[in-house]
């Protein structure tokens, strides 16, 4: 049986660089915490039901980043005999857990804000402490967000983290703005036009993330891969007759898996020179973390079995 694994590592966080990033969830995750007390506090002592909802949405922002911290942690654990890749998947069932919660949020702030369009007999709000909450809650959501932004990589579990602060960053900054124009105009339908905008936007980021963590969940091949065109790159290799059983899936959300079969004449190059340049192929041009390539001549399956550890 001819065979061929080869694995390409992409880089892995160094003990210091995992340090910052724990510190960083650490910090996150205890600001939030103080937003939700102070904006609470706030919203019962001066009435104000805006303010309220918004601790309970920041609220679902903590639950949100300790999921995306504890998923970090257990997908970098060492495979077991059961969970042969290890716990990769995790950062694949986070970001999929945090779009959903991103949605419904949103969800409830546009029917509360349609709600609000045909309601018009509100209370005035008090423009000056909610715009004051708003800016803290800016600083923040937007604070925690811009330090996620520079280590999220192609790591699907981060971009969730730093999507669900900057939807909440934007949330803010959309009650500051309509808070602000009431106290000019009085007009208190600015309010959930403003947040409907707001909705509308956070929505449209977060689809992207909804779809990618959903075929990752359903194994689709990665999004910067066509399995057709790989099929066509292994079948230009001189020997090669026929590309059969190619399957393309990531483990986890930045690791790579490629297994295929690959029927070949040996007349022109020998088992061992396909396997090399096949595995060239699957590695350099298409960035594929492991390969599993099957080496079949029209005698049967190859004895050539090469292993190969990068």
């Amino acid at each position: 049986m001819g065979h061929d694994h080869s694995h390409h590592h992409h880089h892995h966080p160094t003990p210091e660089e995992a340090d910052q990033l724990s510190g960083v969830f650490a910090w996150s995750v205890g600001l939030n915490l103080l937003l939700v007390a102070v904006q609470a506090w706030a919203g019962w002592r001066y009435g104000s039901l805006a303010l309220l909802s918004d601790s309970g949405h920041n609220a679902g922002d903590v639950v949100g980043l300790l999921l995306a911290w504890g998923a970090w942690r257990v997908s970098h654990w060492r495979p077991s005999g059961r969970f042969t890749y290890g716990m990769k998947g995790a950062s694949v069932f986070a970001p999929l857990v945090q779009s959903c919660l991103i949605l419904f949020a949103m969800g409830m702030i546009a029917w509360e804000s349609i709600e609000r369009l045909s309601d018009q007999s509100g209370p005035r709000l008090d423009s000056t402490m909610v715009m004051a909450f708003a800016g803290l809650g800016i600083l923040i959501n937007g604070g925690s967000a811009l330090l996620f932004l520079k280590r999220q990589g192609d790591d699907l579990n981060l971009r969730g983290a730093y999507l669900h602060l900057m939807a909440d960053a934007w949330v803010s900054g959309g009650v500051l703005v309509s808070a602000g124009l009431i106290g000019l105009t009085g007009w208190l339908w600015i309010d959930p036009v403003v947040s409907l905008v707001v909705c509308a936007w956070v929505l449209k980021s977060t689809w992207g993330l909804l779809a990618d963590s959903t075929s990752l969940a359903l194994h689709a091949a990665p999004s910067g891969i066509i399995p057709h065109e790989v099929e066509n790159a292994l079948l230009q290799i001189e020997g090669v007759c026929e590309v059969h059983d190619l399957h393309i899936w990531n483990v986890g959300s930045a690791h790579t898996v490629l297994t295929c079969h690959l029927l070949i004449d040996t007349k022109s190059l020998s088992p061992e020179a396909i396997l090399q340049q096949a595995t060239h192929v699957v590695q350099e041009e298409y960035d594929i973390d492991q390969s599993t390539i099957q080496i079949e001549t029209d005698q049967g399956q190859s004895d050539v079995g090469l292993k190969r550890k990068r």
